[in-house]
Formats: structure tokens, C-alpha cells, sequence
């Protein structure tokens, strides 16, 4: 009989530790996962439409490489749900689910239509000069028929980006904004000021950066696409949306590869 309380005992210091941490914030929540690395996971309700993500290797956030500066003020109405796999964030417009297991999020409007999901995270050690830092990659499933847009001054706003990549050279770091619009009525502003390229292939369709301390993006939700750009407008403050950038498109098939 003492040994199985020592075996339980020792079993329920191993499922504590191996447990998803779940903290409420005044804004949202932070998720630490443990499956062998530390793995941070915040998201903030910044408005009804408008999320925050950011995705840490690490159990600390970081906004060196971050060119968004929030133009937002006050604090929206939100109630989260904690379950036993899973987190659900409400909004008056967006249901946010959160899978506890490996932090993978899925963006679904009020009717619970799916809108995006995400899928691997990758990080991948960078070093430049004297800082460390990671290379990171955001996969997600885009639907079958669905639509992207790179909404850039040198791109054709009617060309689709499934099956491209599209890479993206800042002449002005502080003018870095790329932003994708989807058909389904959102748009994904990916935020990071070091090279960064989005590719759509068959086998994955992903969001990369060289350089990077962190994932980090926001999700805007129209459901128009005005109200997506709308909401571009009132998170940054930017009247003039697509910064100039010296961009190419080039076919997938061209494409290095994703991060493993």
C-alpha cells in the first residue's frame, strides 16, 4: 500500500509538471506548454476583431524585433473558458481555440465557421554577429478554396498568392508592415523587421523569418475586407497601407523548403 502512494504520488508531481500552465491576463492569457522544451503562448484581445499572438521558444517575451506599436486604447470585452484540452477566448465577433496539448490555435468567427488555423511552429537556432537568437516559421491551413492577397503597393491586389512565394526586402525597417488578406474576410500582419518570405505549396503553406526572437503576428478580422484594412488602419495608425517594398514573386517550386 506504501509503495502505490509513492508510485501515485510520484505520478502526480510527473502529470503537474508535464500540465499546460494557464494564466489569465487583464488582456487575455499567457499558455506555457512543456513536451520537452518550453514553449510560451500569448494572446491578447486587443478588440473584438483584432488578436495579438506571440509564440515564445522560450518562457520570455521579447519586442526586439517587433515593428508594430499598438494605436489602440482601452480594453475590449472578452470571457475565457478553460477546459481540459482545450481554451476558448469569445469576443462579440471571434471564437478563439486554443489546443492546451501543443498551443496550435484555430480563429473561428461567432457562428464557429472556421476562419484559420495554425498549424507547426517552427524555431530554429540564428546567430548573428555577437546576438543568438532563432529562425521561425508559423505554418497554417488555409481552406482549399481560399483566396490570399499581399496587399503591397508593387503587387497586383488582384493576383492570388497560393502557389508562390513571396519575399519581402524593407527598404525602411520602420515601414515593415507585410500584411495577407484571405477571401474568408480576415487578414494575418505578420510582425517582424528581418527578412521574411510567406510561401504556399501543396504539402504546407508557412510565414518565415530569419531573424527573430519570437512568433508574432495579429489577426484582423473584417468580415469585409474594408473592415480588414480598417482595422490595419486603427491598429497602426498607417492611413497609407502598403509601405514600399522591393518584393519578388517567385514560384513555390523554387522554394529552399520548409524548416524540420
Amino acid at each position: 500500500m506504501k509503495k502505490t502512494c509513492i508510485l501515485l504520488f510520484v505520478f502526480i508531481i510527473l502529470w503537474v509538471n508535464l500540465a499546460a500552465q494557464v494564466v489569465k491576463t487583464d488582456n487575455g492569457i499567457i499558455l506555457k506548454t512543456v513536451n520537452g522544451n518550453v514553449h510560451t503562448l500569448q494572446i491578447e484581445v486587443l478588440t473584438d476583431n483584432i488578436i495579438h499572438l506571440a509564440a515564445s521558444p522560450t518562457d520570455v517575451f521579447s519586442n526586439r524585433n517587433n515593428e508594430v506599436v499598438s494605436k489602440i486604447s482601452g480594453k475590449a470585452l472578452f470571457s475565457v473558458a478553460i477546459r481540459n484540452e482545450t481554451i476558448t477566448i469569445k469576443t462579440t465577433t471571434l471564437n478563439v481555440i486554443v489546443d492546451q496539448k501543443n498551443g496550435k490555435v484555430i480563429f473561428m468567427n461567432k457562428q464557429n465557421k472556421q476562419l484559420l488555423e495554425e498549424n507547426n511552429r517552427v524555431y530554429k537556432p540564428f546567430k548573428n554577429f555577437a546576438e543568438s537568437s532563432w529562425t521561425v516559421q508559423q505554418e497554417f491551413k488555409w481552406s482549399m478554396d481560399e483566396v490570399l492577397y499581399g496587399l503591397d503597393k508593387n503587387i497586383n491586389r488582384s493576383q492570388s498568392l497560393r502557389g508562390c512565394k513571396f519575399e519581402l526586402f524593407s527598404e525602411k525597417a520602420d515601414n515593415n508592415f507585410p500584411l495577407i488578406v484571405s477571401s474568408k474576410g480576415y487578414g494575418v500582419l505578420w510582425d517582424n523587421k528581418s527578412y521574411t518570405c510567406f510561401t504556399d505549396v501543396d504539402t504546407a503553406s508557412y510565414i518565415w523569418s530569419e531573424d527573430a526572437d519570437q512568433i508574432d503576428y495579429y489577426f484582423l478580422y473584417g468580415p469585409s475586407q474594408d473592415e480588414v484594412v480598417g482595422n490595419y488602419i486603427k491598429l497602426t495608425g498607417k492611413i497609407e497601407l502598403m509601405p514600399k517594398l522591393a518584393q519578388s514573386v517567385i514560384p513555390a517550386e523554387s522554394s529552399s523548403g520548409i524548416l524540420k
